[in-house]
C-alpha cells in the first residue's frame, strides 16, 4: 500500500505548484478541526438554557452558525482543490506511461498488444 501512495505522490509532487498542495493540507486539517469543533457548542449551548440569558444563548448560536458555515466553505475548498490536484497528477502520470510505451523498441511491439 506504501508503494502505491509512494507512486501517487510521486506524480502529485512533479506537478508544478506545490504551493497548491501545501494549501490543499491545511485546508483538510483546518475543515476537520472546525467540524470537530460542534460539541463544544452543544455543550455551552445546553449550559447555557437554565439560565435563560437570551443574550449568551444568542451569542453561543452565531458563533456555531459561523463556525459551522466556516467548515462547510473549507471542505467544499477542499474537494475543489484536491480535484485539481488529482487532474494534474493524473496528466503527468499518463505523460510518464506513454513515453515509457512509446520509448520500447520495435520487437516489443510486434510481440506484445500494448493498451490491451
Amino acid at each position: 500500500m506504501f508503494k502505491v501512495l509512494k507512486i501517487f505522490y510521486f506524480f502529485v509532487f512533479v506537478f508544478k505548484k506545490k504551493l497548491i498542495f501545501i494549501g490543499f493540507l491545511l485546508l483538510v486539517i483546518a475543515s476537520n478541526i472546525l467540524f470537530s469543533l460542534n460539541p463544544v457548542f452543544y455543550k455551552q449551548f445546553v449550559e447555557a438554557i437554565p439560565s435563560l440569558n437570551e443574550s449568551i444563548l444568542l451569542r453561543i448560536l452565531f458563533i456555531y452558525m459561523a463556525v459551522r458555515i466556516s467548515a462547510v466553505i473549507t471542505d467544499m475548498a477542499t474537494f475543489w482543490i484536491g480535484d485539481i490536484i488529482s487532474f494534474n497528477a493524473g496528466v503527468n502520470a499518463r505523460i510518464k506511461i506513454f513515453k515509457k510505451v512509446q520509448d520500447l523498441d520495435f520487437a516489443f511491439h510486434s510481440k506484445k498488444s500494448t493498451g490491451s
